[in-house]
């Protein structure tokens, strides 16, 4: 037996016990939080995809939640990562939409005078399909439209009907703003908060895990 003092301490153990545990533990607890966060992350991206906000689902189904986990999964599968330095989750998004509805934003275009704000049905086509369906901004006629008693000016795409005047019929597609406020709809932290629960039960099990790794390498060394 060797003895070990640990700030006035003196533990009394096998010291090449402490050398195998040294070895494997600190592996162990890496992969067990990896674990930990993945989970974590994969509970609130799916509580995001089942948004109770339509904008939260609309974002969803586009992709706008990811996150990337560290050790990769290649990393993880092969049990490369022994430091915990390297555990860790991030939420990615390229999207200033996705911060915009989390946060709040008064948006102003950036060229130009008005933003471009898609109504009714096609706000639900992504804006790549609805150049391809010829329904980008330039392709489009200006309109006049009394709209929630409003008159409003916009864009619009014929409808292959003919007004009395002789003039195409035009249905709504943007109506043109000079700025807009959105409100803090998203609810990315809130929900991320209210999972709280799910990651200490994520979190206890992985300790439970951990615990039992450490309690059957003592037994290999008592055999």
């Amino acid at each position: 037996m060797q003895q070990i003092n640990v700030r006035g301490v003196v533990l009394e153990h096998n010291l090449d016990e402490v050398v195998e545990a040294l070895r494997v533990v600190p592996r162990v607890v890496a992969f067990e939080m990896r674990n930990v966060v993945g989970r974590s992350f994969g509970r609130w991206n799916r509580a995001m995809k089942a948004s109770p906000t339509k904008v939260g689902r609309e974002l969803a189904k586009r992709g706008a939640f990811t996150y990337k986990l560290s050790p990769s999964d290649a990393e993880y599968k092969q049990r490369r990562n022994e430091s915990l330095d390297r555990v860790w989750g991030r939420f990615r998004s390229e999207s200033q939409v996705v911060l915009a509805h989390e946060f709040g934003a008064h948006v102003r275009p950036k060229a130009g005078k008005y933003l471009t704000v898609p109504v009714g049905k096609y706000r639900k086509i992504p804006r790549a399909e609805r150049s391809k369906q010829g329904l980008a901004p330039e392709q489009l006629s200006p309109i006049v439209r009394r709209r929630r008693g409003q008159s409003v000016i916009g864009l619009g795409v014929p409808t292959g009907q003919t007004l009395r005047s002789g003039e195409p019929k035009l249905d709504l597609v943007y109506v043109l703003r000079r700025s807009v406020t959105l409100k803090a709809t998203l609810g990315m932290l809130s929900t991320w908060d209210r999972l709280q629960p799910d990651r200490d039960e994520i979190l206890a099990e992985a300790v439970g895990r951990i615990a039992a790794a450490v309690f059957a390498l003592r037994s290999r060394r008592a055999t």
